[in-house]
């Protein structure tokens, strides 16, 4: 069947959001934004629909691809069809526009993230250009793995721009696009929290999240000062976490694979739900 790509930014919020949730609908991880949601996604990861594109048929919008915009980098998210429209070209028209588009506005280099199990995006990214940068893994905890050792340190609420001003560069690994600083210091706008332990007084390690909902809290970004160590400041840190947020399944998402928490994670009965590729395109 026919069909055309325009530019999403000819569409209100509210279609976009429509769209993305149906194309994601059955997803390992689905999307499930209101117009308000949506709207704030944009603003907060830099999303250009000037730059992003639906794809139509018939007037009805079957597909989405966005692009993200900083400086010289740009992200490739949220790229979906509908199911009962795929397989006839369209995701790799929307790309091919994208990339387009990107070269246009004098960007470099692009980067996203596939699902490993999604061969057939995978392959299609492949053989548009685009190489395997690494491996992010998402973490979750279920609530009924049961309660952690209690620690020395008690759980300390503090202003999340005020850790990430003193913590973000603590990471050991150069993070993805949804948890740059540029990024999280948004989402106090949207209920981001900040956690901490102390010792003499300052920060060992933070932990920004969202208060829990339906039994479930999602970690925003989570990093230990290096000073101190992921036994001394990263097991105590998230030991007073789950004391403070007992019977709550937690997840955090996008944690490269290199990256020293992983450890952490693992003794702590963690369990890896997703595994996901992190791809570039030089421009």
């Amino acid at each position: 069947m026919p069909f055309t790509v325009r530019p999403a930014s000819d569409f209100a919020h509210v279609a976009l959001a429509g769209v993305l949730n149906a194309c994601y609908e059955g997803y390992p991880a689905p999307i499930h934004f209101n117009a308000d949601q949506y709207e704030f996604f944009v603003r907060s990861h830099d999303v250009d629909l000037g730059l992003s594109v639906v794809a139509e048929v018939g007037g009805e919008l079957v597909g989405l691809a966005q692009l993200g915009r900083r400086g010289g980098r740009g992200w490739v998210v949220g790229v979906g069809v509908r199911p009962e429209h795929r397989r006839q070209g369209m995701a790799r028209a929307m790309v091919e526009t994208l990339i387009a588009n990107a070269r246009a506005a004098g960007m470099e280099r692009l980067q996203l993230e596939v699902l490993q199990q999604n061969e057939a995006a995978l392959a299609l990214y492949q053989d548009l250009g685009w190489r395997i940068e690494r491996e992010l893994l998402t973490w979750s905890r279920p609530a009924e793995q049961g309660p952690l050792p209690i620690p020395p340190e008690l759980l300390v609420e503090m202003d999340p721009m005020t850790l990430l001003e003193s913590g973000f560069g603590w990471h050991d690994q150069p993070v993805c696009w949804q948890r740059e600083r540029v990024t999280l210091s948004r989402f106090p706008a949207a209920g981001l929290r900040g956690w901490t332990v102390l010792r003499d007084d300052r920060p060992m390690g933070y932990v920004l999240g969202f208060s829990p909902h339906d039994g479930h809290m999602t970690l925003a970004d989570v990093v230990v000062d290096p000073a101190y160590g992921i036994r001394s400041a990263g097991r105590p840190l998230i030991q007073a976490l789950h004391l403070r947020f007992q019977d709550t399944t937690t997840r955090l998402t996008n944690e490269p694979v290199d990256s020293v928490l992983n450890h952490l994670f693992a003794a702590l009965t963690y369990r890896v739900v997703l595994r996901q590729h992190e791809m570039i395109l030089e421009l």
